[in-house]
């Protein structure tokens, strides 16, 4: 096979591995919301497979869709109905469409300090390695055993990680458990259907998960996934707030129309596709792709089938990926950023995101108020006769 031949074949197998590095994060949600709570599982899978490729095409970027966390978790638990569910997401929707037109999302991202936004970054990578452990130790032998055979897989480019991860565990499952009976597999063509909520509905789902669920959004879908998006991809201007919350605010007006569940992009997810191999639009297109067919033509099966998956194997994807969540943030580049970092990420792990980005806030402007440097100015430190001299000059990059 000539070079350029081989080079390009890598390049779409890894993308293949790239597309399939959020399953952690989006099988055991999805699978849940239409085992525990009866979603139909032909209009959740077309919703995000169409939100998959609408997204591939629109940032041609490896930019993820997931279930809203805080409205699936809702939803597993009893606390909201489907209906309620659906209002909730139609609203969502609206309010991130506003906040997109009118250029609040822009302002938020600009507001927030860069320290606070890692330190919630660095939260969030933690809790879903931890969230991946637990997971891992279910079925510990299928587990671990994935989690293993992926370490020399994350230091060479030849063999998408991802893929042989999810192969390892299921041949693993098979050789342990026995090979399954395999569910029956008939197309019927299945297109979502309009499903209006009632007024009641909308608004327990909005005050029940919808008002909660929005600051998480605006944190983990929005700021830090723009900002991971740019250490990604530097350069690349197409990830701005601004154009998160807007196809976020298409994708949920019209999931909440068809019986859907929120749907969102999210930094955790970013970081999984390009942790395994993706690095364009493809592994967004290819994932859509798969999940369409399976809404549209293979519903029933396709859940089951899925479900064969084991979840130890999803756990080792889960928390690989959360290891490059924590490695690309920002680095601090004094004590305070460092204690500020260290903080928000505290306060995320024990607390919720919303608390350490308003703790982050306040701490900020304290240090800022405190430093003898101000908005604008930066130190310049230099030695004379082995004495360090400091001095404020130029302008301070925020």
């Amino acid at each position: 096979m000539h070079k350029p031949t081989l080079k390009k074949f890598q390049e779409i197998a890894h993308e293949v591995s790239g597309s399939l590095g959020d399953l952690g994060t989006f099988l055991p949600l999805v699978l849940g919301g239409i085992a525990v709570a009866g979603c139909n599982p032909g209009a959740v899978f077309s919703l995000f497979g169409l939100f998959y490729l609408a997204t591939g095409f629109v940032y041609r970027l490896p930019v993820p869709v997931q279930p809203m966390k805080v409205a699936a978790a809702a939803l597993l638990t009893g606390t909201v109905t489907t209906a309620e569910l659906s209002g909730a997401t139609l609203v969502i929707g609206v309010i991130l469409l506003l906040f997109s037109l009118s250029g609040i999302t822009e302002r938020l991202a600009r507001w927030i300090p860069a320290a606070a936004v890692t330190g919630i970054q660095t939260g969030l990578g933690i809790m879903l390695g931890f969230l991946g452990l637990q997971m891992v130790f279910r079925e510990p032998l299928i587990g671990l055993a994935t989690l293993v055979v992926m370490v020399p897989l994350g230091f060479n480019r030849l063999l998408p990680q991802a893929l042989v991860g999810l192969l390892i565990g299921l041949l693993l499952t098979w050789g342990v458990d026995g090979v399954p009976s395999m569910p029956a597999c008939t197309p019927h063509l299945q297109l979502p259907a309009l499903a209006v909520p009632g007024w009641n509905d909308v608004w327990r789902g909005t005050i029940r998960i919808g008002l909660p669920q929005l600051s998480l959004t605006l944190i983990n879908s929005v700021i830090i996934t723009s900002l991971l998006a740019g250490r990604f991809f530097p350069g690349n201007l197409c990830a701005t707030p601004r154009r998160l919350t807007l196809t976020m605010g298409i994708a949920n007006c019209i999931s909440g129309f068809m019986g859907g569940i929120p749907m969102c992009h999210g930094a955790g997810g970013l970081a999984s596709h390009y942790r395994f191999g993706a690095r364009t639009g493809l592994a967004p297109i290819m994932l859509g792709t798969g999940l369409l067919l399976i809404g549209t033509l293979f519903a029933d099966f396709g859940a089951r089938l899925l479900a064969l998956v084991p979840m130890a194997s999803l756990g080792a994807l889960l928390f690989w990926s959360s290891l490059e969540m924590v490695r690309c943030g920002k680095k601090p580049v004094d004590a305070g950023e460092f204690l500020l970092v260290a903080l928000a990420a505290v306060l995320t792990i024990w607390g919720n995101a919303a608390i350490a980005l308003l703790a982050g806030l306040i701490l900020e402007r304290m240090r800022r108020w405190l430093s003898p440097v101000k908005d604008g100015e930066a130190l310049r430190t230099t030695t004379v006769d082995g004495e360090e001299l400091r001095t404020v000059v130029g302008v301070r990059a925020e």
